[in-house]
């Protein structure tokens, strides 16, 4: 049964928030198992995909799937955290909550659809080539219906429903991998099979919200107040959001059009075993972030809040190094004789991805502190504004080493910013208690 939340505006008591240690367990556990799912399906599938895939396909196919999330990050515009950081507080407007978020979402991506539809050939033919049109198309309905997945999915996170999330999960991992069998192996759809595959996933995913959610729906709750406060909570965090695709997705997507899409594709065949530990993460920050806002809604000393962030760091680390000695196995599992494994490059990745890890821990404390929050935009702008510039500048030496060099170095960058802001910033706050 979901843990009620606080009410708005209260905080909860000392034995609620100390008897969190099994709760904390069954979420590592729960969200973990469902995560891994959802990834598995993809890493025993990708042998499939990539022997159906030329190189230059699959790096093509990278890049227009991060040219995709940076198109969804500017629709989202924070407002999938906005929601998450209310529903987590109280559930008492929980409707309203749903229907003034929606609505806005989906306002939103009835924009993107209208103004890709005039400016999609400047946006991904600039970094890519040769993309065919129904391609193009598939990625821009995709951005379109993801927005409403991705906060459904934060918000059944935070509010403990977990059944709902474990079936939205579900739903998700088995059509994208029925997809993928059909319109990629059998089908030998290539390509467009591939991306299409996303599109199936999230369209079954986008019924069962809207099927789960349709009771507490309701366009009365409408409210210009409600989307308005929506809208500035998600304002201060979208410049950290968006600017957070300068990262990775920026190196993958420049080195593509600097040195070929056989590039991005060895890049991309690199970064997929530190995904999978940034994929395992992210279990591990989906039970932080819960329990954490608990923690700091009881005002707890910082001396008893970093044993907590240490714990959450020595079994990601632990992770890490075990994923790391297992990596050129793996890789030679998922991977044809067209794809070498390069040991600098797969090092750095799991640096940053490290590195990332530590700084999302912090960016949490920030996220709830809201007077704190517009500072996770500017350590992230600083971070991506050294990344740019770093790689237009490794670009002359036409090393992908070098230029994912910069990009590790750009994520350590930012968890020192990140770390000095979420200490300083919260120990302020625990002064004027």
């Amino acid at each position: 049964m979901p843990r009620p939340a606080a009410p708005a505006g209260h905080y909860y008591t000392n034995a609620y928030c100390t008897n969190t240690t099994m709760i904390l367990l069954r979420n590592i556990f729960g969200y973990g198992i469902l995560i891994l799912l959802q990834k598995a399906s993809i890493f025993l599938l990708m042998p499939f995909v990539i022997a159906s895939l030329s190189v230059e396909d699959f790096g093509k196919a990278s890049q227009v799937l991060y040219i995709g999330n940076l198109c969804i990050l500017f629709v989202i515009f924070g407002t999938d955290e906005a929601l998450a950081k209310r529903a987590s507080h109280s559930k008492a407007d929980y409707g309203s909550l749903l229907t003034n978020g929606y609505v806005l979402l989906l306002l939103a991506s009835s924009i993107f659809v209208l103004f890709s539809y005039f400016l999609s050939d400047l946006l991904y033919n600039y970094f890519t080539t040769n993309l065919r049109p129904r391609d193009r198309y598939i990625s821009i309905i995709t951005v379109a219906i993801s927005p409403i997945v991705i906060s459904a999915l934060k918000i059944l996170r935070v509010t403990g429903e977990y059944p709902a999330f474990a079936r939205l999960t579900i739903i998700q991992v088995a059509v994208q991998a029925a997809s993928i069998m059909t319109f990629v192996v059998w089908i030998d759809g290539g390509m467009t099979g591939y991306l299409a595959s996303y599109l199936l996933a999230l369209a079954a995913a986008l019924l069962y919200v809207l099927a789960v959610h349709r009771t507490h729906i309701n366009l009365n709750f409408v409210s210009r107040k409600s989307i308005i406060d929506l809208l500035s909570y998600g304002a201060k965090i979208a410049p950290h959001t968006i600017a957070s695709w300068g990262l990775y997705g920026f190196t993958l997507v420049f080195i593509g059009k600097q040195l070929g899409a056989e590039s991005a594709a060895m890049l991309a065949a690199s970064n997929y075993i530190p995904y999978m530990a940034n994929v395992v993460s992210y279990a591990l920050l989906y039970s932080f972030q819960e329990s954490l806002y608990k923690k700091l809604g009881c005002k707890m000393q910082i001396r008893t809040l970093l044993p907590f962030f240490f714990g959450y760091v020595a079994a990601f680390f632990l992770i890490v190094i075990i994923m790391y000695a297992m990596s050129a196995k793996i890789f030679s599992i998922i991977f044809d004789s067209r794809y070498a494994l390069n040991d600098k490059l797969i090092l750095l990745l799991f640096a940053a991805v490290f590195c990332q890890f530590c700084d999302s821990m912090f960016q949490y404390v920030l996220y709830y502190m809201e007077r704190a929050t517009q500072y996770t935009a500017v350590s992230t702008v600083a971070a991506v504004v050294f990344n740019v510039v770093g790689l237009v500048l490794a670009a002359r030496t036409l090393s992908i080493e070098y230029m994912v060099g910069v990009y590790a170095l750009s994520q350590f960058l930012l968890l020192c910013i990140r770390t000095m802001l979420g200490i300083g910033f919260y120990m302020r706050f625990q002064s004027e208690i």
